[in-house]
């Protein structure tokens, strides 16, 4: 039987015991990597089934924002980074990705010393890297017609001077995006401006989180609360942020400026894609570009990569593997069955 296995609704299986993201039958215990949606495959399934292990950040970010019974229930851990936790003779450590707060890598040593990892979504340079014998990898920017020639520095400046510009002309502005991406935008305009910040449903509980994991945070309004609605009737200049979720549901978004943070069709010179509208979409992005999971890939010391196909750039990926770094890699295939889970 293969070490990593990805199934067909997109559980990534490491060993014979621990899922990621995801749920599988059989398999006593889950990892979650973070709390964006794409990885949260069937998570209410887990609560019912497995001990669910994620960082402790993790946890209160997943606490924060759905609530419910998570804060009672004794299977949902949150554990310290680079702290091991065994079951049935797997060890899991968990490892910053960087990707945003509480994001980790995951490495699980199987009961006979083999090591299977899984790089989840990550930024790059990462402080450490799972050291591990076999990989499945991000493919995100995976395609190497994606490399781009410049860096978060020079993204972060190009930021903060659009919102500027806008604000300068007393327009009012929303930066729209993912949880985490949001947060770090926050983090970097919030005490630089000087204007109302608000915060979308899904954004504004997570800014306490942040605070208490040491990130300086501004002040901010939820969007539904009496002083943003008066806001907002009276059209002062302000700063939103906005989630994609979010936009559809908040019809005022449509007469502000948009600055969306994606990589997604942005140029490989220019981190800005501009609409000619007063809208534009900039490549601020928590994900490694093309170079930067090559550096990954090879800084695990993995014998056998796995390109995981859900974001798009998995064959090029599993392509450049094998001929740059001279690593044996393949798209991995999904295990389809008609079994339960």
């Amino acid at each position: 039987m293969e070490r990593i296995r990805l199934k067909a609704n997109g559980t990534i299986l490491l060993g014979e015991k621990i899922t990621c993201d995801g749920f599988a039958y059989g398999h006593p215990l889950r990892v979650q990597t973070h709390i964006h949606c794409d990885h949260m495959i069937a998570f209410n399934t887990s609560k019912a089934n497995q001990i669910i292990l994620m960082s402790s950040e993790t946890r209160d970010l997943l606490v924060a924002q759905f609530d419910a019974d998570l804060p009672h229930r004794t299977n949902v851990v949150g554990l310290s980074f680079e702290s091991p936790y065994e079951v049935e003779g797997h060890v899991v450590e968990l490892v910053r990705s960087n990707h945003m707060l509480g994001s980790a890598q995951v490495k699980v040593t199987c009961n006979d010393g083999y090591r299977v990892g899984y790089s989840s979504d990550f930024s790059w340079p990462l402080d450490r890297v799972i050291q591990v014998d076999e990989l499945i990898v991000d493919s995100t920017y995976g395609d190497p017609k994606v490399a781009r020639s410049y860096g978060q520095n020079d993204v972060d400046e190009k930021l903060i001077e659009l919102v500027f510009a806008r604000l300068k002309a007393e327009r009012q502005t929303a930066i729209v995006g993912s949880n985490g991406r949001l947060h770090q935008a926050l983090a970097l305009l919030g005490n630089l401006v000087d204007c109302p910040i608000l915060c979308s449903r899904r954004v504004f509980p997570l800014v306490g989180v942040y605070e208490k994991y040491g990130h300086v945070m501004p002040n901010v309004l939820a969007v539904d609360s009496v002083v943003a609605l008066s806001l907002l009737r009276q059209d002062v200049p302000c700063l939103a942020f906005v989630t994609f979720q979010d936009r559809r549901h908040l019809a005022w978004v449509d007469r502000f400026s948009k600055i969306s943070l994606s990589a997604y069709t942005t140029g490989n010179h220019d981190p800005v894609l501009d609409y000619g509208n007063g809208d534009c979409r900039i490549a601020f992005t928590d994900h490694a570009d093309f170079e930067g999971t090559l550096n990954y890939v090879a800084a695990t010391g993995a014998d056998v990569v796995w390109a995981d196909p859900r974001s798009g750039n998995a064959e090029a990926l599993a392509t450049a593997i094998s001929q740059r770094l001279g690593i044996k890699a393949r798209m991995s295939p999904r295990e389809r069955s008609l079994a339960w889970g």
